[in-house]
């Protein structure tokens, strides 16, 4: 792949009239591998995810932290989301560097990712260096350690997939960019089958040089597939160099200020989406940080009293917490491979994310369905599975309420931005 031309994937006049620019936005390779190199970061992204909504929370239970505190902890997520992704688009969209203007900030947003990811599984060994191991001093260094291991993961890893969005927006033209979406949908489907499969191996025992305990090793694979990830899109993707911008570039301010101007005029149908996304993005929340506990809670419930709570307890209620988000995750990568089928192909914006090679449709009749029907369903299956877990006592019936929620996940992740794609706005 590396070895071949360049496909150029957008016109120099593409929506980016605002400056001066030198070059040509192109992917290398042969074109059926384009898209996937220009989406393969969110692999990696979606790997490290998984870690996060596996490990964390039980991780910060067995350092004594209270569920009401991890929240405030996990705040960091949506919190990140906020400030970091409309804050890292306005610097990128202004920088003039000669490797590109997503390009660079990605790389860095990856290291001080995987900087943090690595200290989260190695909190112990870091707070080791302040204070003995075992004493008070190590224990609150620990606790610290984490939390900020957490923060820097969020801050980065919300900068670095904003940024991957973001390139798909400047390398691909208006037409193809629905399919980039959904290509995009389908990296995070399989990092999120790789990463949560991962968590259900004995990493130590495979890898002991990498640590004792899984979360070290997981973090250290984590790790080096984000980067590798991002490395290759690097490699691959070329982007224009902004040379010069139209009048007086405006400051952080001052585009701050033009940011919340431009959300107060959205669009009807942009507000609704934006709208609907905020509240779903609230119930999501306890099944992205909560599944584990959720689940290994039920395990050991299901426990005699006269097992002893100890490690090997704890591990095996991780353990079957990251297996119920496997399911999940398999469940959302074939719904993202499947669903497209079941779109109106006619439908505005719809008939580029939908996979090629449909001659079968002449000879089977396939059931059809608007995108926005289909996105609606889906929020209705995950509000049934969020109130069957009132009534859920056992860990098979909890994992078959989580897999569930994959298919919910699999339509919003490319629905949603689809939905907002200019043929249909």
């Amino acid at each position: 792949m590396t070895g071949s031309s360049g496909i150029v994937l957008a016109d120099d006049d593409d929506g980016l009239d605002h400056g001066y620019w030198d070059g040509v936005a192109r992917v290398l390779g042969p074109p059926w591998t384009r898209l996937p190199s220009l989406t393969i970061g969110f692999l990696g992204v979606q790997v490290l995810w998984s870690v996060e909504m596996s490990y964390a929370s039980p991780y910060l239970v067995s350092l004594g932290m209270s569920r009401s505190g991890m929240a405030a902890v996990f705040l960091a997520g949506p919190l990140s989301g906020l400030i970091v992704q409309p804050m890292i688009g306005i610097i990128a969209d202004n920088s003039k560097s000669r490797f590109g203007r997503r390009r660079p900030f990605i790389f860095a947003g990856a290291v001080l990712c995987c900087c943090a990811t690595l200290l989260l599984g190695y909190t112990k060994s870091a707070a080791s260096i302040f204070a003995p191991s075992g004493s008070l001093t190590h224990n609150v260094f620990t606790v610290w350690l984490a939390v900020l291991a957490i923060y820097g993961i969020d801050f980065s890893i919300n900068a670095v997939q904003a940024l991957d969005r973001a390139l798909i927006v400047d390398i691909l033209p208006t037409s193809e960019q629905p399919n980039g979406n959904a290509w995009a949908g389908r990296m995070v489907a399989i990092g999120s089958v790789v990463g949560f499969y991962v968590g259900n191996i004995d990493l130590p025992s495979i890898f002991p040089f990498l640590g004792h305990a899984q979360l070290q090793v997981v973090s250290v694979i984590a790790s080096f597939l984000l980067l590798g990830t991002h490395m290759w899109a690097a490699w691959c993707v070329k982007e224009r160099v902004l040379v010069a911008t139209h009048g007086p570039t405006k400051t952080l301010g001052q585009q701050v200020v033009e940011l919340w101007h431009t959300f107060r005029r959205l669009p009807l149908t942009i507000y609704r989406i934006c709208l609907i996304q905020f509240f779903s993005a609230l119930a999501w929340f306890p099944v992205l940080f909560y599944t584990s506990l959720y689940i290994g809670e039920l395990y050991k419930r299901s426990l005699p009293d006269t097992v002893v709570d100890d490690a090997d307890v704890d591990a095996e209620a991780t353990r079957l917490g990251s297996r119920a988000l496997f399911y999940s995750a398999l469940v959302a990568l074939v719904a993202n491979l499947v669903t497209p089928f079941f779109v109106i192909q006619d439908e505005p914006g719809v008939k580029a994310n939908i996979v090629r090679g449909s001659r079968w449709r002449q000879w089977i009749k396939v059931p059809r369905i608007r995108l926005v029907t289909l996105w609606a369903f889906s929020h209705a299956v995950f509000a049934g599975c969020m109130w069957a877990t009132y009534f859920t006592t056992s860990v098979s019936g909890a994992t078959f309420v989580m897999a569930l929620t994959g298919f919910c996940a699999a339509v919003g992740q490319w629905a949603s931005f689809t939905l907002v794609s200019p043929p249909y706005v």
